[in-house]
C-alpha cells in the first residue's frame, strides 16, 4: 500500500507543475472535443476532472473524489462507480481525462482506481518445468523483475503483461513448453484486465469543452440508424 500511495504522490506532484504552467497562458474558453490532444484512434469518452468531482461532458455520470479515494484505500473497488462506468464502455471507446488545476487530485484517484484494479485482477501464475536461475533474473529490466515472483516451479505475474515483457521472459527458458506457458500467462493478463488506453490534457479552469463535436463524431462512426 505504501508503494502504491508513493506513486500517487509522485504523479500528483508532476501534474501540479504542469497545471501551474497552464495558468500563465491565455486561451480560448470554449473548445470542441476534437480540438483536444487525442492521439488514440478510438472514440474519446471525456471525463472532466474538477475539484472534488469527475463527470462526463453530458453530466450523466459523476464520480466523487472522496468516495472513490475511500474505496481505493479500503480495497473495495467493486463498489467504485468510476470502475463500473469504465467496464461498460464499448471496445472502440476510451477514457480521455480533461484535468483542471483544481481537479488534479480527482484525476490521480480515478486513474489510481484503474491501475489498482488491473494490478489486482491480473495476478496470475503458470507451472514451469523449473524456475530460472537467480543470475538470469538479474538480467531482466528492474520494472519487469518487480512484476514476477516464483512459488516453487510456478511463475506469477502481477499486472498486465506487454508483448515485449513476454519476449524477455521467454528468453529465460530453453524449454519450448515453458515458453508456451509464458505466452499463456501473457494472454491471461490481456483477457482479465481493463483496457489501459486513455488520454490526458490539463486545461484552465474557465475552459468549456463542447460536447457537440463528440456527438457528431459518434454519429459518423455508428452510421445511419
Amino acid at each position: 500500500m505504501f508503494n502504491f500511495l508513493s506513486v500517487l504522490v509522485c504523479l500528483l506532484g508532476s501534474l501540479m507543475l504542469m497545471a501551474v504552467a497552464f495558468t500563465a497562458i491565455t486561451v480560448q474558453k470554449v473548445i470542441p472535443v476534437a480540438a483536444l490532444n487525442i492521439v488514440v484512434k478510438k472514440v474519446p469518452i471525456v471525463v472532466d476532472c474538477k475539484e472534488e468531482i469527475g463527470q462526463t461532458l453530458d453530466d450523466s455520470r459523476r464520480f466523487s473524489l472522496r468516495t472513490e479515494l475511500r474505496l481505493l484505500l479500503e480495497g473495495r473497488l467493486e463498489e467504485s462507480d468510476f470502475l463500473k462506468f469504465v467496464k461498460q464502455l464499448k471496445s472502440r471507446e476510451f477514457v480521455f481525462f480533461v484535468v483542471r488545476p483544481s481537479g488534479i487530485n480527482t484525476f490521480t484517484v480515478l486513474k489510481g482506481v484503474l491501475d489498482k484494479y488491473n494490478d489486482t485482477v491480473t495476478d496470475r501464475e503458470v507451472a514451469l518445468s523449473a524456475a530460472p536461475e537467480a543470475a538470469d533474473l538479474e538480467n531482466l529490466p528492474r520494472p519487469l523483475r518487480k512484476k514476477i515472483s516464483f512459488r516453487g516451479n510456478y511463475l506469477k505475474f502481477l499486472g498486465r503483461m506487454t508483448w515485449e515483457e513476454m519476449l524477455l521472459l521467454q528468453q529465460l527458458f530453453d524449454n519450448g513448453r515453458d515458453r508456451l506457458a509464458v505466452e499463456r500467462l501473457y494472454h491471461q493478463s490481456q483477457k482479465t484486465s481493463l483496457p489501459l488506453d486513455h488520454g490526458l490534457e490539463i486545461v484552465p479552469e474557465d475552459w468549456t469543452i463542447s460536447i457537440e463535436q463528440q456527438d457528431q463524431e459518434d454519429q459518423r462512426k455508428d452510421g445511419p440508424r
